[in-house]
């Protein structure tokens, strides 16, 4: 079993197993990393469940809908969501 130690910024110390994908194996330092990853990279196509209510634009995560609002239409925040 191999241990990966992490240092973070503040002097913490944390230790943690690495998560692998099980479609590509690439792996994760926690079960919600590895969540996010499945979801946004592995998820089919037809479940674009976020539209931009500007262009009509379908995306996979309110994340990928914020950063299109930004890019696109150069709107901050959350009030177009």
């Amino acid at each position: 079993m191999r241990v990966k130690v992490d240092k973070l910024e503040v002097g913490i110390m944390r230790s943690f197993e690495p998560l692998p994908c099980p479609i590509c194996q690439r792996t994760y330092s926690s079960p919600g990393n590895l969540k996010q990853h499945l979801e946004n990279i592995h998820m089919s196509s037809n479940e674009l469940n976020f539209e931009c209510r500007i262009c009509g634009n379908k995306f996979k995560s309110k994340w990928y809908l914020h950063k299109h609002l930004h890019r696109a239409h150069h709107i901050r925040g959350r009030k177009e969501t």
